[in-house]
């Protein structure tokens, strides 16, 4: 998205004509002002449709997991946490499930805010600087690509604004899809008898952090999984002291007529569910 708003602005520019001219430098970046002003507000609506389907997606992946294993030994209900993707998506979109007033709406919004006030910013300080309109059209321009890369000098000519135009958007993404991931893996498997604990699995990659790195492979209780933590790569898998076969053999047990007091409990649970 932010690429192509660069690849725009790009266009503008090399429509500008070279002048420092005040009355005609001021109508051209007036004028290329508003038309990435649009795009970015169009850009926020995009990225939030954009995040919600790819936590309801993966919602829905997690709700299909968890359909498959029970399928696997035989005790399946229609309809089986068909609530859990929508219940998901709007707890962590709303930010039921954090502290503090937030949610994902109002974090775009302030981020788009925080971009068009460096946009303003840029074009205030190329001005003051008495750069042509062409050329704080093209500061702009590198300003919005995310690969450009701006060396120490961009700080020191537009201080305060962002070196990485997209960073909050990709943490926001990441953090959204993660925790949408995360709050569905615990509503769908916290109710098993089969599952009776949590395994932390660190991402490993390159840039791991110390508490990640600690939590690799550590088992949590059920009610005791901690909330990964923005920008956080880690997943988590349930841990089943009993083999599937055994698993099946009490289910079938269950299900010819035999006691067990817990399947009934939770085959109630997944009924109402």
């Amino acid at each position: 998205m932010y690429r192509r708003i660069s690849k725009q602005i790009g266009k503008e520019a090399d429509k500008l004509p070279n002048t420092t001219s005040g009355a005609l430098r001021k109508m051209y970046l007036k004028r290329l002002q508003k038309q990435i002003n649009t795009e970015l507000t169009s850009l926020g609506k995009n990225l939030e449709s954009t995040i919600l389907q790819n936590m309801e997606a993966v919602a829905n992946a997690m709700v299909n997991d968890n359909i498959a294993f029970h399928q696997a030994i035989n005790l399946s209900i229609q309809g089986m946490f068909s609530h859990v993707p929508g219940d998901v998506v709007k707890a962590v979109s709303t930010g039921q499930v954090y502290d503090g007033r937030w949610s994902l709406s109002r974090s775009i919004w302030e981020n788009t805010a925080k971009t068009k006030k460096d946009i303003n910013k840029i074009i205030a300080e190329g001005i003051a600087q008495n750069k042509s309109a062409y050329d704080i059209a093209k500061d702009l321009e590198k300003y919005v690509n995310p690969d450009a890369r701006k060396d120490w000098a961009w700080s020191k000519v537009y201080p305060g604004t962002a070196k990485v135009v997209d960073y909050n958007a990709q943490r926001l993404a990441r953090t959204m899809v993660s925790h949408a991931y995360q709050q569905s893996f615990i509503r769908t498997t916290k109710p098993n008898p089969f599952v009776t604990k949590y395994k932390w699995e660190s991402s490993n990659s390159g840039r791991i952090c110390k508490l990640c790195a600690s939590r690799d492979g550590v088992l949590f209780e059920k009610d005791e999984l901690p909330m990964d933590h923005p920008n956080g790569m880690c997943t988590f898998t349930a841990v089943m002291d009993l083999p599937m076969t055994d698993i099946a053999d009490r289910v079938a047990d269950w299900a010819l007529g035999g006691s067990d007091p817990e399947l009934d409990a939770y085959a109630e649970y997944l009924k109402n569910s």
